[in-house]
């Protein structure tokens, strides 16, 4: 064996309650423009999928740390990570930032990416393509020929990848469809190839799988495949 396949976790949730906490989030007095432009785009996201992919609204992460600001200029301060932004500082001495305003932040051990233009797979053939979205993503791995971070959903990590060129795309999270998904990937290694034809891998894998095949070919992908069954909404 490849790689191990360990049971996948499972988190039922309802698609209506995400939805209304989100229609909650939208109406509350704090929310800027921005932002709300942000959250109407991503509650479009998650019912076009199900409710699958829908920001985890109650994600956080701080402590001490650092931001990279657009001018590639790196801030040292408490820092305060959301689905929303970033907050630096503390208290009523905190200055909120929006996706646009900083290019990642370091929180305790873990980096946090903002990654734009990100493309969603459609849940099923007859799903309409929906607008690419910004969001902030966990990074897990970084390598030149791709980066692989976690987005929170309301289900769980959702892993996204990021590729030099600046083109990103979201995996599915089901078994099957991040099977197929992956197989347009790295279908050209024959022992990956095996095992994702034979049911044996998931998205909970998504590093081994990058890490095998890079072993395996070292050049990186071609991402032509997998960006063609996202397509972009116009």
């Amino acid at each position: 064996m490849l790689l191990s396949t360990p049971g996948a976790r499972r988190r039922p949730a309802a698609a209506a309650k995400r939805l209304g906490l989100i229609a909650a989030l939208l109406l509350g007095a704090q929310v800027c423009y921005a932002q709300v432009a942000q959250l109407v785009g991503l509650a479009i996201l998650m019912s076009a999928n199900g409710g699958s992919m829908g920001p985890d609204m109650q994600f956080v992460s701080k402590g001490k740390g650092s931001y990279q600001l657009p001018d590639a200029s790196w801030q040292t301060s408490y820092v305060t990570v959301t689905n929303k932004g970033l907050e630096a500082g503390k208290g009523k001495q905190a200055i909120p930032m929006e996706f646009n305003e900083f290019r990642q932040a370091v929180v305790n051990l873990d980096t946090f990416a903002v990654v734009t233009d990100v493309r969603f797979m459609p849940v099923d053939k007859d799903a309409q393509p929906v607008r690419p979205v910004t969001l902030l993503g966990r990074r897990v791995l970084h390598r030149p020929q791709v980066e692989l971070l976690e987005y929170a959903t309301v289900t769980g990590a959702v892993p996204v990848l990021r590729f030099p060129d600046g083109r990103a795309v979201a995996l599915p999270k089901k078994p099957k469809d991040f099977r197929a998904a992956m197989l347009l990937l790295v279908g050209d290694q024959p022992k990956l190839a095996e095992q994702l034809r034979g049911n044996e891998l998931e998205a909970t894998h998504a590093r081994q799988i990058l890490d095998v095949y890079l072993r395996w070919k070292p050049a990186g992908f071609d991402p032509t495949a997998l960006l063609a069954a996202a397509p972009a909404a116009q």
